[in-house]
């Protein structure tokens, strides 16, 4: 095999350079870049990107019931004269939506004629295992927003107040 060539293995394929040189030490080799199908990852792509979008949705209806509590709260207080300030203690910042992150790069990948398209280890775990940089601390911060929405009675009586 020649460098630059590239060999197919099961769904991968993987491009082979001569000055590449394993690391045995640890009995494993490090991959740091892989081919990939460009339909496959659009596909995983396109499924984190509706999970990711469902689960927005969820965040963004528990912080809205939440900010309808907080200012019944305040407004039960104001009603009864009491002092009072415009701090809501409980509610921290609104859910954010990463939809566009998933969306440029299937954009990205619409535009290439490629049939394979190389990615590297941080790409594969972001595209594949949904590990993206901003990914654990938006799932810890919307906990409380999901579980609020899940927990409700129902986020349509929270519309008609």
């Amino acid at each position: 095999m020649k460098q630059g060539e590239i060999y197919e293995a099961g769904k991968m394929s993987l491009r082979y350079a001569e000055d590449y040189k394993p690391n045995f030490t640890n009995k494993s080799i490090i991959m740091n870049k892989v081919f990939v199908k460009k339909e496959d990852l659009i596909k995983v792509l396109t499924e984190n990107r509706d999970i990711h979008a469902k689960e927005y949705e969820e965040a963004r209806k528990g912080y809205a019931i939440m900010a309808v509590d907080a200012i019944d709260a305040k407004l039960k207080v104001i009603k009864e004269g009491k002092e009072f300030n415009m701090y809501f203690n409980d509610l921290n910042s609104p859910p954010e939506s990463h939809v566009e992150d998933f969306q440029n790069v299937i954009d990205m990948l619409g535009v290439t004629e490629q049939v394979h398209v190389e990615i590297t280890m941080d790409d594969y775990l972001k595209y594949y295992k949904n590990n993206w940089s901003w990914h654990h601390g938006w799932s810890l911060s919307n906990k409380a927003y999901v579980d609020t929405y899940y927990n409700s009675s129902s986020y349509e009586n929270y519309r008609e107040k």
